[in-house]
């Protein structure tokens, strides 16, 4: 399958293409894919969104700053072309908002919060939002509260960062 991100469709933007005419065509490829999906048997897709969570933090946020986007912007677009992959999709979706892990590489720090209220509202179209919470840099559970009834939470509690295993009892003490 063939990967448009939300980044490609900024920075196709950055370079003098109308954004909202690649927006709509990756938009458009997308859809595409998901019904020949479908048609195929598929009954799940899961979409990763790791450039939400560059809105958390500010100096992550430079980078589509640089392409023309303010914050407030940047969330709009995004939210407004994962809205469109979901609404009326064939299949069940699912959306990952991580913060990067390449190699331990990362690209934000910092708790959902900071983005829950302006962007859990608008995934009621997604079935599953899965976020990571394997370590500090994840914060609270607290912007958990701000997923849509119909959203449910996959937490990410055990690191892949790492080949050890954290102790059940100290998961479980994190989520209670």
């Amino acid at each position: 399958m063939k990967h448009v991100s939300l980044l490609a469709l900024a920075a196709a933007g950055a370079l003098g293409a109308l954004p909202a005419l690649a927006a709509d065509a990756g938009l458009q490829t997308l859809r595409e894919e998901i019904a020949q999906l479908a048609a195929l048997g598929c009954e799940h897709v899961q979409i990763d969104a790791p450039e939400l969570t560059m809105a958390i933090d500010p100096a992550s946020m430079r980078l589509f700053e640089g392409f023309g986007f303010t914050r407030a912007s940047f969330l709009a677009e995004a939210l407004a072309l994962l809205g469109g992959l979901a609404k009326d999709a064939p299949v069940e979706m699912s959306i990952h908002m991580c913060r990067g892990n390449n190699q331990g590489l990362w690209h934000t720090a910092g708790g959902y919060d900071a983005i829950s209220k302006e962007c859990f509202p608008h995934l009621s179209g997604y079935r599953y939002v899965l976020l990571e919470y394997d370590d500090e840099r994840s914060g609270s559970f607290a912007a958990l509260a701000d997923l849509p009834r119909d959203c449910a939470a996959v937490l990410g509690l055990v690191s892949t960062k790492h080949a050890r295993l954290e102790p059940l009892d100290l998961l479980m003490q994190r989520i209670d």
